[in-house]
């Protein structure tokens, strides 16, 4: 979590992350999260940089996410975030690009430099599902999926009367 105070410029930000990946990580699957939570993948990392750029850069992470899910599958994060730093593919982060790359560079490390694409692209809709913005561009994480909220009836989310 170190790696990813550039992309977090407050104690209400950093706050809001953390809530933000307990939410996400008790709404998974069981099969999800043994995959979040894996010390040999690298998915824990990539959750937490998806989700810190929605908590630092909310504006910027609908375009973000946007161009993961557009980009090939089987580049690198590093290449992918050189691509977007030069304008590439006529990325619409253009006009941010100089100071977000830099800092999701640093964010990711070296220990995300290599991880495929489409690891980040398996958890973008995951985490989108948490942006203000990026939620209704991106759809539902999986489709058809049960989520608690869905699931429950009208009546079990009213707030109980209080004796």
């Amino acid at each position: 979590m170190k790696g990813l105070h550039a992309l977090i410029p407050s104690p209400r930000s950093a706050k809001r992350f953390v809530n933000l990946y307990r939410f996400l990580r008790a709404t998974l699957e069981s099969g999800h999260r043994s995959e979040l939570e894996s010390a040999q993948r690298a998915d824990h990392k990539v959750v937490a940089v998806l989700l810190a750029v929605i908590c630092g850069y909310p504006e910027e992470a609908d375009d973000l996410l946007e161009a993961i899910a557009e980009a090939d599958a089987k580049i690198g994060w590093r290449r992918f975030v050189e691509a977007l730093g030069k304008g590439g593919n006529g990325s619409p982060l253009r006009a941010f690009a100089q100071t977000l790359c830099p800092k999701l560079a640093a964010a990711a490390g070296e220990s995300l430099a290599d991880v495929p694409l489409a690891t980040f692209q398996r958890w973008a809709p995951h985490v989108s599902r948490f942006s203000f913005n990026a939620a209704a561009a991106h759809g539902p994480a999986d489709e058809g999926a049960s989520t608690p909220a869905r699931d429950q009836a009208p009546a079990a989310r009213r707030p109980r009367a209080r004796a």
